[in-house]
């Protein structure tokens, strides 16, 4: 079950509406569902559900298959830019600039730091994409799921380097940490085993490797071609929120990730 504060950035305005409803269409809506316009004329979708217990992994799905429940994402806050530079003075007053003379560019805004909202590191770019090219799991879903999954890589198991919330096996390498289930129909928390990865790149591997190779997904590998209906494929199987699939495609199409694959 969803919890916490979601936000999907940047949503055109041809699509904003659509986004809201898939929210309060599923069979656990939010507890409201606002658009923010931003600056760029595109549009922040804010959905707030119930609260979640501290320090808990979403986590659904089929056996030993990994969890996506999503993990929250903080509301938008605004990135600080820099001030203009100080207009050059003359006996201690600002003098104006020469009419028909260009003003200065203010500086660029400072760059977004990794594990903010909508950054998308080269390392995790380069991971989805050698797994791509080794499990064909398209990059733009895996990228998409790693934003989801794992808040932005900011939410993930202490020590783990898992982002996908991939369970461990018996004998393999893992870390404990508290997670979300639904079990007999009732939202419970427990404590699970998540698998441990020496890298990013070993996890990004695995999880092309799961989706790649297990029977429960042979319906979206049959669909590899398309990453939007890849993504609906996943619905129910590996999570159990029914607008997993929706939620993906509108982070593949707010962050144009279709153009890593």
């Amino acid at each position: 079950m969803t919890c916490g504060t979601f936000t999907i950035s940047r949503v055109p305005a041809s699509d904003v509406d659509q986004v809201m409803q898939e929210f309060e269409a599923s069979d656990s809506p939010p507890n409201s569902v606002t658009k923010q316009a931003d600056s760029s004329g595109t549009f922040t979708v804010i959905a707030v559900f119930p609260p979640c217990p501290p320090n808990t992994t979403h986590d659904a799905g089929p056996p030993a298959a990994p969890a996506g429940q999503g993990q929250p994402q903080p509301a938008p806050t605004g990135q600080p830019h820099p001030a203009p530079p100080a207009a050059p003075a003359g006996q201690g007053q600002p003098q104006p600039a020469p009419t028909g003379a260009a003003h200065p560019a203010s500086p660029p805004s400072a760059p977004r730091p990794a594990g903010a909202v909508g950054v998308f590191p080269a390392d995790v770019v380069s991971a989805a994409q050698l797994s791509h090219g080794k499990w064909e799991v398209p990059a733009s879903v895996t990228l998409a799921q790693w934003a989801l999954e794992s808040n932005w890589g900011k939410a993930m198991p202490a020590g783990s380097n898992n982002p996908f919330g991939i369970k461990a096996s018996a004998g393999q390498a893992f870390v404990e940490a508290r997670t979300r289930e639904v079990i007999n129909g009732q939202s419970v928390v427990i404590m699970a085993e998540f698998r441990k990865f020496a890298s990013l790149d070993e996890a990004f591997d695995q999880h092309g490797r799961l989706l790649a190779t297990s029977s429960f997904y042979i319906r979206a590998m049959a669909v590899r071609d398309d990453p939007n209906a890849f993504a609906d494929a996943l619905t129910g199987v590996y999570a159990t929120a029914p607008n997993y699939g929706a939620v993906l495609r509108g982070l593949m199409k707010s962050y144009k990730l279709t153009r890593f694959d």
